[in-house]
């Protein structure tokens, strides 16, 4: 456990005092003066105590003052080290917790501790969050061009063999169910997904995955059989030349590839857009659920 700088609590009227002469000499704080000290949790004070706690870890983590696995203290010892009650604290934790930013692990070795990063679901969140916030599919494809066109050249450049392997498993697969358009696009997403490990850039492998789940409700309808089988073919000439290390034939191959699924997908929401617009038309005149429809005046 990182030796983390104790405040120590005084009677209020000692405290008191000391706030005001603290106040008088307006003198600026010296660093601590045990250098084994690596950082300390700041008072909470003037916003909800949870969330000042939260913002604080979240800030140790980001600027890698805390490790992975590196234990914080229990709830007690941390609400100690803030000068607030456990409330606080375990609220905060919990928080963390379900973001996946500590685990809390019961015991006499029990605390909160910092928990190991989860690229999966990294992906599968920041995709749920586009979602939400009404991220057009016009964006996503945009996106989709940059990220993966930079992912396959650098996958021809630094494929590894198990990398190689995994992406002719989910190749062997997606043409195994070509028939199923379903069982097609979910096992297309797992070849893009390969090819972005590949690439050996943790980044834009985390982005590819994201792309293609935010993408997977765009691409399903245009997935026919027929479409299946021209993209498993694509997906085949990609394969071989990454796997013959030729990155710019891979990112002409990619390239083509895009246009051609980005084309379909563009074509077919131009031809679904007067119907988005009249359900949206019909929802205003309806208005929400629950509500009575208010005449205007004629």
């Amino acid at each position: 456990m990182t030796p983390i700088k104790a405040i120590r609590r005084l009677p209020r009227a000692k405290r008191a005092s000391a706030a005001s002469s603290a106040s008088a000499k307006a003198k600026p704080a010296s660093p601590p003066a045990n250098d084994d000290v690596a950082f300390a949790w700041c008072p909470v004070r003037s916003e909800p105590a949870g969330l000042r706690i939260e913002r604080q870890i979240k800030a140790a983590i980001l600027s890698g003052r805390c490790k992975v696995g590196e234990h914080l203290g229990s709830e007690n010892d941390l609400a100690a080290q803030l000068g607030v009650s456990r409330l606080p604290v375990r609220e905060a934790v919990g928080r963390l917790q379900a973001l996946g930013l500590v685990e809390v692990r019961t015991g006499a070795a029990g605390g909160v501790r910092v928990a190991a990063g989860k690229p999966d679901g990294i992906a599968e969140l920041l995709a749920i969050q586009l979602v939400l916030d009404g991220l057009e599919a016009e964006e996503v494809l945009v996106a989709q061009r940059i990220v993966e066109v930079a992912a396959v050249g650098m996958a021809a450049r630094n494929a590894s063999p198990s990398a190689l392997a995994r992406m002719r498993l989910a190749l062997a697969e997606a043409e195994r169910v070509v028939e199923q358009p379903e069982a097609f696009t979910s096992c297309s997403m797992a070849f893009h997904a390969a090819v972005g490990v590949a690439s050996q850039n943790r980044f834009l492998s985390i982005m590819m995955q994201a792309i293609a789940l935010a993408l997977e409700r765009v691409n399903a309808p245009d997935t026919t059989v027929e479409v299946a089988r021209k993209v498993a073919a694509r997906h085949r000439k990609l394969l071989q030349a990454i796997e013959a290390g030729d990155e710019t034939a891979s990112v002409a191959l990619i390239s083509r590839h895009l246009d051609h699924v980005h084309g379909h997908i563009r074509a077919r929401l131009a031809r679904d857009a007067p119907n988005r617009h009249r359900s949206r038309n019909a929802t205003k005149v309806r208005g929400r659920p629950g509500e009575v429809p208010v005449k205007r005046a004629q």
